[in-house]
């Protein structure tokens, strides 16, 4: 897991994470911690489980 502070990158929170995880190649997956928050948790992992755990982690 890495924690990372934005950059008030011009076209938002959403454009930074996709940047982050395109420049990389790795399979990273990210999350917001809360709305209006300037940090991203990534985390790298290849394996299914943990991105379907992260993911129902999110929506509940």
């Amino acid at each position: 897991m890495i924690c990372h502070h934005t950059s008030r990158r011009r076209a938002g929170h959403a454009a930074e994470a996709d940047h982050r995880l395109r420049e990389n190649g790795l399979p990273w997956l990210a999350v917001r911690p809360r709305a209006y928050s300037p940090r991203s948790i990534f985390v790298l992992s290849s394996e299914s489980e943990i991105a379907a755990r992260l993911r129902a982690f999110c929506t509940t």
